[in-house]
C-alpha cells in the first residue's frame, strides 16, 4: 500500500509539472512588463496543489518557480530572481500548508469564521508576492514612481487572478479525483450536453458583446457578463461557478490586453475581477449548498416517510405541521392536509393528553426533552401503548418554535415481554415440579421396599399361625398399615409422574357415578353436589382408581374452600376442542398437542383463592386449612401428568374456584388387557431354582422366604454384576430370575440385557418402586422382562406375576425347538 501511494504522489507530481508549463506559457500571453502577466495561473495552481498535497507539495512547486527561472524566463537568471523564485513558493506554500491543515485536502467551510480564514489566505500572498516582488526588482525607490506601483498593481492582478480561476477549478474538479478514489463517474445526457453548449455560446456571445462594440467598452458593459454567470451558477452550483467564472476572466483579460492596459483599465479590470470572483464563486457555493441540504432533506424525509415510529411535528398550541406516513395511517388521515386540522393532543387518550399538557410539553421546555410511556388512539379508537419523545425546536434566537415527536409502538414489546414471562414461569414452575417429584419419587422407591420386607414377613407370619387368632388379626393389621403407608407412596408417585397407569378406556361419565356416594359422603352435610354430565363422552385412556382420587381430592377441596356455610358444587363432564392458546395458560400444558380433550371439572362459589396462594396449590404439603395435610392436590397434578393431562385453574377472591382436568380423547377401542387368573395362587407350589437381585438385603430375604416356602429353590445376589457371574456359570439351573431395576455396579436394564445376551429363552421379572410403564422406558431397548411385579407387592401378586413369566417362558422353548 505504501508502494502504490508513493506511486501515485510521484504520478501528481509530474502531472503538475506539466500543467505548471503549460499555464506559465499561457501566462506570457497576458504580459504587461518582464515577468509581469495580467493573468499568471501558475501561482493559482501552487496554492492549489498546497492545499491538496500539504508538507509534500513543497519539492513540486519549488521545482515549478526554477523552471519558470532557469528556463522560461528572458531576463538574465541573478540572485534576485531565485530570490523572488524562492519568495513565491514559500509564501504559496505557507497559505497552502495553512489550509490544509485547517480544513483537510477538500476545504468545505461550513461558518463565516471558517470561509472569512480561508478567503483571507487565498488574497494574501498575491499581495504578498507583489510588493516583495517589486522591492526586489524595483528596490525601495521604486514605490515612488508611478511605474514600479502599475507594475505592483499589474503584477497583484495577475497573481490574484490566478489564484480566483485556477484555485476554484483544481478544488472543485481536480482534487476530489485524487482524493476520493470511488467518487462516482458522472453520466451526461443529451439534454444536459446541449445545455452546456448552450451556457458556453452564451458566455462566449456577451464577451463578444461587451468588446465587440466601442460603445459596450465605453460605458463599462462588461458586466452584462454577469447575466450568464448567474444562470450558470444558479443551474449548476459551485461546479458550474468555477468554469463560469474562469472563462469569464480569460474572455475579459484577454480583450483586455488587446485594448491595451491603460490606468483605468487595469483598476476597473481589478474590480471586475473581484466582484466576477465574488459573485460567481459565491452564489455557486450558496447554490451548491442548498442542492445538497435538499439532497439531504430528501434522504431524511424518505428514512422518516419509511420508519414504521409515530413522527410529527406541531407548532407550540399543538396544530399538526408535519405527520410522517406511518403517523397518517394511524390517524386514519388520508393526507397532510387532513392532519393539520387537528391537534397533536387529539391522538392521546384522555389521560395521556392531560399528561402531555402538564407534564411533557413543560419539561421539553424547561429541558429540552422529555421521553416517557403515553396511549395513542388511532382511528378506530383502540389504545395503542407507545414510548414517546418530545423535543423542541428553537429559532435563531433560542425561542421555543416547534414541537416534535418521535413515538414508537410499545403493544408487541409487551406482548413478547409477558410472553417471555409466561414462558419463564412455566419454565420455573416445570422445574420446581420436577425436582419435587425426583425427591418424592425417590422417597417412594426407598420407602416402596421396607413396606415389600413388611408386607412379605406379615404373609410369611401368617403361614405359621392359625386363623382367627389374635396374632393373625395383628399380622393383619399389620399388612392394611403397610397397604396405606402403600397408597400414600403410590399418591407421592403420582405427583412425580411415575404413578402406575392402568391399561384400560375410563368412561368418566360411568366413574363419576360409581363414586356419587363416596363424594356425597366426603362433603359437608351444608353444601349441595350436583352433577352435569355430557353426553356421549369418548372414553379416556388411563388407570380408573387414581382418576377417582383426581374427582374425590377435587370435590373434597372444593367442600373445604365452602367451609361451614351453605354452598354449591357442581361436577361437570364434556368435550373441548382445545386450541395451543387454550392449552398455553394451562399447568403441563407445554408438551401437550391441540386436539379433543375431554374434561372433568368441579366448581364451587367458596372463598376463592389470591394468586399468591394459587401459585402454591400444587406445592406438596402446602395448604391453607388449618388442619390440612397430605398431596391432594400433588398428587392430582401428578396423575394428570401420568395421563398426559393437563389441569386448569380459574379462581378470584370471593368469587369461587373452578378446577378443569383436560384428558386426551382415545376415539379408536382399544383391546383390554386380560386379567390375570388369581385363583389359588396362595396355595400355588414351583420347583427349580430363581436368582433373586436387590441390593436390598431385606428385600432379597422376604422374596427368598416367598418363593421356598412355594418349593423353589432361591440363589441371591447384591448387585446387578453379581447376579450376572452367577447367571453365567449356573445358567441351567436357574429356570426365573427376578430383577430390581435400580441396583449399584449394574442396574436391572444392563443385568437384563448381558442375561438375554447369556441365555435369551430364561424368563427375568423386573421388580420395581416406579410403575410398569417408568420402568419399561428407563428399559428402553435393552431388553423386554417376562414379567414385572411394582413394589410393594403381595405374595399373590409375586406368584401371579412368576407363574405367567416361567408359562410363557416354557412355551417359547417349545417354539424354539
Amino acid at each position: 500500500m505504501k508502494s502504490l501511494a508513493g506511486a501515485r504522489l510521484w504520478l501528481t507530481g509530474l502531472a503538475y509539472l506539466l500543467v505548471y508549463a503549460a499555464f506559465d506559457m499561457a501566462a506570457r500571453v497576458f504580459e504587461v512588463a518582464p515577468g509581469v502577466s495580467l493573468w499568471y495561473p501558475p501561482v493559482g495552481l501552487e496554492l492549489a496543489c498546497a492545499i491538496l498535497l500539504g508538507w509534500r507539495s513543497l519539492p513540486w512547486i519549488l521545482a515549478g518557480n526554477f523552471y519558470s527561472v532557469f528556463v522560461t524566463s528572458d531576463a538574465p537568471v541573478a540572485w534576485n530572481t531565485i530570490a523572488l523564485a524562492v519568495v513565491i513558493a514559500w509564501a504559496y506554500f505557507t497559505a497552502g500548508l495553512l489550509v490544509h491543515r485547517r480544513f483537510g485536502p477538500l476545504p468545505a467551510p461550513s461558518r463565516p469564521s471558517e470561509t472569512s480564514y480561508l478567503i483571507t489566505l487565498c488574497f494574501i500572498p498575491p499581495l504578498a508576492v507583489s510588493a516583495l516582488g517589486s522591492l526586489l526588482m524595483f528596490g525601495f525607490g521604486g514605490f515612488g514612481h508611478w511605474e514600479g506601483l502599475q507594475t505592483t498593481a499589474q503584477w497583484w492582478i495577475g497573481d490574484l487572478t490566478g489564484v480566483l480561476t485556477v484555485v476554484p477549478l483544481c478544488l472543485v474538479h481536480v482534487a476530489p479525483r485524487i482524493v476520493q478514489e470511488d467518487l462516482p463517474r458522472r453520466d451526461w445526457t443529451r439534454r444536459e450536453i446541449l445545455e452546456v453548449i448552450a451556457q458556453g455560446a452564451v458566455l462566449i456571445g456577451s464577451t463578444l458583446l461587451v468588446y465587440g462594440f466601442d460603445a459596450g467598452w465605453q460605458y463599462q458593459s462588461r458586466y452584462l457578463c454577469f447575466v450568464p454567470l448567474v444562470w450558470i451558477c444558479l443551474r449548476h452550483g459551485l461546479p458550474g461557478a468555477t468554469i463560469a467564472t474562469c472563462a469569464l476572466t480569460m474572455g475579459n483579460l484577454a480583450a483586455t490586453r488587446l485594448a491595451g492596459a491603460s490606468e483605468h483599465i487595469v483598476v476597473d479590470l481589478l474590480l471586475f475581477e473581484i466582484a466576477l470572483a465574488s459573485v460567481g464563486l459565491g452564489l455557486g457555493l450558496v447554490v451548491s449548498r442548498r442542492l445538497a441540504a435538499e439532497q439531504e432533506r430528501a434522504r431524511l424525509l424518505t428514512i422518516l416517510e419509511a420508519t414504521p415510529d409515530f413522527i410529527g411535528t406541531a407548532q407550540l398550541d399543538g396544530r399538526v405541521v408535519y405527520q410522517n406516513a406511518a403517523f397518517l395511517r394511524f390517524c386514519g388521515c388520508a393526507t397532510l392536509a387532513e392532519a393539520r386540522t387537528k391537534r397533536m393532543g387529539d391522538f392521546h387518550s384522555p389521560a395521556s393528553a392531560g399528561r402531555l399538557r402538564s407534564e411533557a410539553v413543560p419539561a421539553a421546555l424547561a429541558q429540552g426533552a422529555w421521553n416517557g410511556e403515553m396511549l395513542f388512539v388511532d382511528h378506530a379508537g383502540r389504545e395503542v401503548p407507545v414510548l414517546q419523545l418530545i423535543f423542541v425546536h428553537r429559532d435563531a434566537h433560542g425561542r421555543p418554535a416547534l414541537f416534535s415527536t418521535v413515538a414508537r409502538d410499545i403493544n408487541p414489546l409487551k406482548q413478547s415481554e409477558r410472553a417471555r414471562l409466561e414462558a419463564e414461569r412455566s419454565m420455573l414452575q416445570a422445574q420446581k415440579l420436577e425436582s419435587l417429584g425426583v425427591l418424592a419419587g425417590g422417597i417412594a422407591h426407598d420407602f416402596n421396599n421396607l413396606l415389600t420386607t413388611m408386607l412379605g414377613n406379615a404373609a410369611l407370619a401368617r403361614l405359621d399361625i392359625a386363623a382367627d387368632t389374635a396374632a393373625e388379626r395383628s399380622v393383619h393389621q399389620i399388612e392394611l398399615a403397610a397397604l396405606r403407608a402403600a397408597e400414600l407412596c403410590r399418591q407421592m408417585l403420582a405427583y412425580a409422574g411415575k404413578g402406575r397407569l392402568a391399561s384400560a378406556q375410563v368412561d368418566l361419565n360411568a366413574l363419576v357415578e360409581e363414586t356419587t356416594h363416596l363424594l356425597h359422603a366426603s362433603i359437608s352435610k351444608k353444601v349441595s353436589l350436583a352433577f352435569a354430565l355430557g353426553e356421549a363422552l369418548p372414553p379416556v385412556h388411563g388407570d380408573a382408581a387414581q382418576l377417582s382420587q383426581i374427582a374425590m381430592n377435587l370435590v373434597v377441596n372444593a367442600s373445604d374452600a365452602i367451609g361451614d356455610r351453605s354452598g354449591h358444587i357442581v361436577v361437570h363432564t364434556g368435550v373441548v376442542a382445545a386450541s395451543a392458546e387454550y392449552l398455553a395458560n394451562a399447568y403441563l400444558s407445554p408438551n401437550l398437542a391441540p386436539g379433543e380433550y375431554v374434561f372433568l371439572e368441579v366448581e364451587d362459589d367458596g372463598c376463592g383463592m389470591t394468586p399468591e396462594v394459587q401459585a402454591r396449590i400444587f406445592e406438596p404439603f402446602f395448604t391453607t386449612k388449618f388442619s390440612g395435610h397430605g398431596l391432594g392436590l400433588s398428587a392430582v397434578l401428578g396423575i394428570a401428568r401420568s395421563h398426559q393431562g393437563a389441569l386448569k385453574v380459574e379462581s378470584a377472591p370471593g368469587r369461587g374456584t373452578r378446577f378443569r382436568l383436560l384428558l386426551p380423547a382415545v376415539r379408536q377401542p382399544v383391546e383390554p388387557p386380560a386379567a390375570a387368573a388369581q385363583a389359588g395362587l396362595e396355595k400355588w407350589r414351583g420347583s427349580g431354582c430363581v436368582l433373586v437381585a436387590d441390593d436390598e438385603e431385606a428385600v432379597r430375604s422376604v422374596s427368598a422366604l416367598l418363593l421356598e416356602r412355594s418349593g423353589f429353590t432361591v440363589e441371591t445376589a447384591c448387585d446387578g454384576r453379581q447376579a450376572v457371574e452367577l447367571f453365567r456359570a449356573r445358567r441351567r439351573e436357574f429356570r426365573a430370575v427376578l430383577l430390581d431395576l435400580t441396583m449399584p455396579v449394574l442396574d436391572g436394564a444392563e443385568a437384563l440385557r448381558e442375561i438375554h445376551g447369556i441365555d435369551p429363552t430364561v424368563p427375568v421379572v423386573l421388580m420395581s418402586g416406579y410403575s410398569e410403564r417408568h420402568s419399561a422406558q428407563r428399559i428402553g431397548g435393552e431388553g423386554r422382562a417376562a414379567g414385572f411385579v411394582q413394589k410393594p407387592f403381595q405374595s399373590v401378586q409375586l406368584f401371579g406375576v412368576l407363574r405367567g413369566a416361567l408359562e410363557a417362558g416354557e412355551a417359547e422353548k417349545i417354539l424354539r425347538g
